[in-house]
C-alpha cells in the first residue's frame, strides 16, 4: 500500500506548484494548479490509501471517524510537509455509497509579508483605531486566510499585544516576535467559533481573529467583543464589501435589526473584498480587491438600511482611500497580466471591467 503522505511530499519536493489537491478512491491524485485541474502521474488511489492517510497521527488520528460523526460527516485538519502547510477537509459523497474524499489546500509554511501578496497598501489603516470590527471577504479560494495571517503577522512585527485566534483547523502557526499569540481551534479547543469568541473575552486579548463569520451567533460574538474594546479580524464569504454587510444585517429584523444596524454602524472599522486572478501564463495568481472604510457616509446608510447605496458611496468617497474591485481588475488587465476574460470571469459586475 502506498503512503498519500509519501506522494505529496515527493511532489512538494521535486517543485511541483499547486494550490488544491483532491483525493478520491479509484482517481489518480488531482492536482490545481492558476489553470485548473490536471490528474498527477500515479495510479488511482485506494480507499485503504486514503483512509490510512486521514488516519496518520499527523491528521485524524485513530479516531478519526469518530470526529467525522460527530462533525456531521466532515472532518477538517492541517499538518506541515516539508515547506508548506496543508489544510484537509474530509467530506463524504455518493449518497448511500458514502465515498470518502479529501479536499486538500496549501499554503506556505511561512505567513508571507503584507507587502508581497498584493494587498490594498491602505488596509493597515484599519488597524489604527485599535478596536471595531474589520472583515476580509471573498469567495472559496481567494486567499482571505492569507490576508489575515499577514495582517496578523504585520501586527506581530511591530506591537507588543495579546492576539488570539479562533480557527477551523489552524491553517498558519505564528511564531512569537512582538506580539503574545494564543491559537485555537474549532471543534478541538472550542465547540464553535461563537464559543470561541466569548471564551477569549476572559483571556484579556487585544485582537481577536476568526477563521470563519458564517452565522447568526457567530456576527453577535464578533460584534459584541468589536464593540468591547476589542480589535475583531474575521473572514466572510461574500463577494463585495456592499454585500458583506447586507449578509450580516439579513441575521436580523425588526427592532433587534434596527439595534444591529446601529451597533455595526460604529463597530465596523473596514472591509477588504478580494479575488484571486490566474495571470495569462496560468503560472501565477493575482490578488484583485476592493476596500471599504466606515466613514460617516458609509455609517449613516447601514443605520438607514441602505445597504444597496453603499456601493456607489464607495465610488464618489475614492479620496478618502476606498476603490471597488473592478478598479483593482481593470488595473491588472491594463497592465496586461490578465486577460479580459479572466477579468470579466472574476468580476461581480463585468459590465464595468475593460472600460
Amino acid at each position: 500500500m502506498r503512503d498519500i503522505g509519501d506522494l505529496l511530499q515527493r511532489y512538494l519536493d521535486e517543485g511541483f506548484h499547486f494550490t488544491d489537491a483532491n483525493l478520491s478512491p479509484g482517481e489518480p491524485i488531482l492536482y490545481r494548479g492558476a489553470g485548473g485541474f490536471e490528474a498527477s502521474k500515479s495510479a488511482p488511489l485506494t480507499l485503504d490509501e486514503i483512509e490510512h492517510f486521514i488516519a496518520s497521527p499527523d491528521l485524524g488520528g485513530e479516531n478519526w471517524r469518530q470526529r467525522m460523526r460527530e462533525n456531521r460527516n466532515t472532518l477538517e485538519m492541517a499538518c506541515t510537509f516539508g515547506q508548506a502547510r496543508l489544510r484537509c477537509s474530509v467530506y463524504e459523497t455518493g449518497g448511500s455509497a458514502h465515498t470518502l474524499r479529501i479536499a486538500i489546500r496549501r499554503q506556505p509554511l511561512d505567513v508571507p509579508p503584507l507587502e508581497t501578496i498584493g494587498a490594498p497598501p491602505n488596509i493597515t489603516k484599519m488597524l489604527g483605531r485599535g478596536k471595531g470590527l474589520v472583515l476580509i471577504t471573498g469567495p472559496t479560494g481567494a486567499g482571505k486566510t492569507t490576508t489575515m495571517a499577514a495582517l496578523l503577522d504585520w501586527i506581530n512585527r511591530r506591537i507588543p499585544l495579546h492576539i488570539q485566534t479562533i480557527e477551523q483547523p489552524i491553517e498558519y502557526v505564528h511564531k512569537r516576535d512582538k506580539c503574545v499569540i494564543s491559537q485555537s481551534e474549532v471543534p478541538e479547543n472550542s465547540p464553535s467559533f461563537a464559543a470561541g469568541v466569548e471564551a477569549a473575552l476572559r483571556h484579556r486579548p487585544d485582537i481577536i481573529a476568526i477563521g470563519e463569520i458564517l452565522n447568526r451567533e457567530t456576527v453577535s460574538a464578533a460584534l459584541h467583543a468589536a464593540t468591547s474594546g476589542h480589535l475583531v479580524i474575521g473572514t466572510m464569504h461574500t463577494n463585495s464589501c456592499e454585500d458583506t454587510i447586507g449578509a450580516i444585517l439579513q441575521f436580523y429584523d425588526g427592532e433587534e435589526g434596527e439595534q444591529r444596524r446601529a451597533t455595526l454602524a460604529t463597530a465596523l472599522v473596514g472591509i477588504v473584498s478580494q479575488v484571486l486572478i490566474p495571470s495569462h501564463d496560468k503560472k501565477k495568481l493575482h490578488l484583485a480587491s476592493e476596500i471599504l472604510f466606515c466613514n460617516d457616509t458609509i455609517s449613516r446608510l447601514i443605520q438607514q438600511n441602505k445597504v444597496r447605496q453603499i456601493a456607489n458611496a464607495m465610488r464618489d468617497d475614492r479620496e478618502y482611500g476606498m476603490s471597488l474591485l473592478n478598479d483593482s481588475i481593470n488595473m491588472l488587465w491594463a497592465s496586461q497580466k490578465i486577460s479580459l476574460r479572466a477579468a470579466m470571469r472574476a468580476s461581480y459586475d463585468p459590465s464595468g471591467v475593460g472600460v
